[in-house]
């Protein structure tokens, strides 16, 4: 694939269920990364993994590159982004992951309870900026490494335009680069997939996920001069 007439070898992805492929038959192949790589004919990266926040996304994209720093030539990157109120903290009997996420962690429900009730929602405007930040802070290191990107959310739920545009959140939506989005802050995989197309547990469909990944191929052709 060339993507402005850079040859592209793989695309590197990371996100949360909605990108790890929770609930579908065949990760390898039917998670809308596995679908566009297809379409794209390269190879891809998949560093997502269920109930993550957007720390887990920005933490292993940077260290992807820093770890294999000849990928910036050839790769393209999407992280897509999840719910705000995802908050990381490393936990000292992790399982099969190295952090616990809340409010969706149940390993240590009343360590939870007390985050929701004393840190978190009184001040969500905190952790609302802190997701902005964390946007801005990806989209500059990827400039700075000439990695190609394109950003995206895959859940419903943060709510942008309800959230009170104080003057930071303001300033900081200002910042990001709006040309580098899909859909910026209006729609996401939950809303630009048919609803019927879910799994018990509310996530996509290989189905859904082939419409997405048909919307985000369609996307490059038209705004990042895409040839297969």
């Amino acid at each position: 694939m060339l993507i402005n007439g850079r040859k592209i070898n793989r695309i590197v992805a990371s996100g949360c269920s909605f990108t790890y492929g929770d609930e579908l038959a065949d990760r390898q192949t039917e998670t809308w990364l596995a679908q566009l790589a297809q379409l794209c004919n390269v190879e891809y990266v998949n560093l997502a993994f269920c109930g993550m926040g957007n720390e887990h996304i920005s933490r292993t994209l940077i260290d992807y590159f820093a770890l294999n720093p000849t990928h910036m030539t050839d790769s393209f990157v999407i992280p897509c982004f999840t719910k705000f109120s995802r908050v990381e903290f490393p936990h000292q009997n992790p399982f099969d992951k190295p952090w616990a996420t809340l409010p969706m962690s149940i390993i240590e429900p009343e360590f939870t309870q007390l985050f929701l009730e004393r840190f978190y929602n009184s001040n969500w405007e905190y952790y609302y900026t802190r997701y902005l930040r964390i946007i801005i802070g990806l989209q500059h290191t990827f400039k700075a490494w000439d990695v190609p990107y394109l950003m995206c959310e895959g859940v419903s739920g943060n709510d942008h335009w309800q959230r009170k545009q104080t003057e930071t959140v303001v300033a900081l939506k200002n910042q990001i680069d709006k040309s580098t989005w899909f859909h910026f802050f209006t729609n996401n995989i939950d809303t630009l997939t048919d609803p019927k197309d879910r799994a018990p547990r509310g996530h996509p469909t290989a189905k859904a996920y082939s419409d997405f990944s048909a919307l985000l191929h369609q996307h490059l052709i038209n705004n990042y001069n895409a040839e297969i």
